[in-house]
């Protein structure tokens, strides 16, 4: 590996940048280069076994993940004067002790979200092969883009809700937040060096204002749980709100899994096409094919395992059917 440092020997890599890095891969003879694809292919092979089992993973998990909507429904509404420690739904009007003070104004808030950006100039590097006498030299290419950089900030105020104390560090907020102030460009992302930019959301409780609240309730407080909320909304449009999110998060997992699984089967067969890739743009064509038909086959194998995850039980029973069936008939026939 020869480094240049800050100096570029070939005045920018094929797509533009400075060379940082580069190394000889070998020949550009085009068996040679024949030989190292097909090689690569191997490699990406393992890569896709790894993603052929893992979308089955990802089926999986869109089944089991914690469903919030579920648990909020399955709770009675209790009152917030008489709680049992355990896990928790009530309601009740809400007594702030000390507020939150919103940046970049300080304006008393129950909750706020504030996140300041500067334009800076980001370097990143990219792998660019290019041929120089008669050999594929892999460089290592530094560029730079211009990019938004912020760390978000929240903050909660000190309250209660019904006159219980509510420690809300890690509750899942569901409030209806309101846009306080916000300074700089949002419409067209423009970045221009050293320009900064700020956004801040937050509630601002009233006299009338009143919380849901569900959470495991230990030790005269709310501090946590498997599910923990906050919500300034009803009990009904908090579970619709929930519910819209689930399924939202649903669909996405699944057409992951389905991702995975055309791209991990297709990576799978590659060392198979390179053999086929007699003719210049066969192989491509070929693993575009297979990639199509992997993705169709994957949205099956999804809906499939979709049905038997949700109906196992069921299968199961008619399985143990058709065995004790089969059973009977052969026992009946000696």
């Amino acid at each position: 590996m020869q480094n240049f440092g800050g100096f570029n020997p070939m005045g920018g890599g094929s797509g533009g940048g400075r060379v940082v890095s580069e190394r000889i891969v070998g020949s550009s003879n085009p068996i040679a280069r024949y030989f190292r694809n097909f090689m690569k292919s191997v490699g990406g092979a393992i890569l896709g076994v790894a993603l052929f089992f893992g979308s089955f993973g990802v089926m999986w998990y869109s089944e089991n993940f914690v469903k919030h909507s579920e648990v909020v429904v399955a709770l009675p509404m209790s009152d917030s004067s008489a709680l049992t420690e355990g896990t928790v739904k009530f309601d009740g009007p809400v007594d702030i002790a000390s507020f939150a003070y919103a940046k970049p104004n300080n304006e008393p808030v129950l909750y706020y979200s504030f996140l300041e950006e500067t334009c800076i100039l980001e370097k990143y590097t990219v792998t660019e092969t290019v041929t120089r006498n008669g050999q594929d030299v892999e460089q290592t290419v530094e560029k730079e883009r211009n990019v938004w950089k912020g760390q978000p900030v929240e903050q909660w105020a000190d309250f209660t809700v019904g006159g219980t104390k509510v420690s809300p560090s890690t509750a899942m907020q569901r409030l209806t937040l309101t846009n306080i102030s916000q300074d700089g460009d949002y419409s067209g992302n423009t970045c221009v060096i050293g320009g900064i930019r700020h956004k801040t959301e937050a509630f601002a409780s009233g006299p009338a204002t009143r919380l849901i609240v569900v959470g495991d309730y230990l030790s005269g407080m709310v501090s946590g749980g498997t599910t923990f909320i906050i919500s300034d909304l009803t009990n009904d449009q908090l579970v619709a709100k929930l519910q819209s999110e689930e399924k939202a998060l649903f669909w996405m997992l699944k057409g992951i899994a389905v991702l995975m699984f055309a791209a991990g089967l297709t990576l799978i067969v590659s060392p198979i096409l390179m053999l086929l890739n007699i003719l210049p743009g066969l192989g491509k064509f070929l693993q575009i094919l297979v990639f199509i038909v992997s993705f169709l086959l994957g949205i099956v194998v999804v809906l499939l395992a979709t049905i038997i995850l949700k109906l196992w039980w069921l299968i199961l029973i008619i399985i143990i059917g058709l065995l004790v069936y089969t059973w009977k008939k052969k026992k009946e026939k000696s």
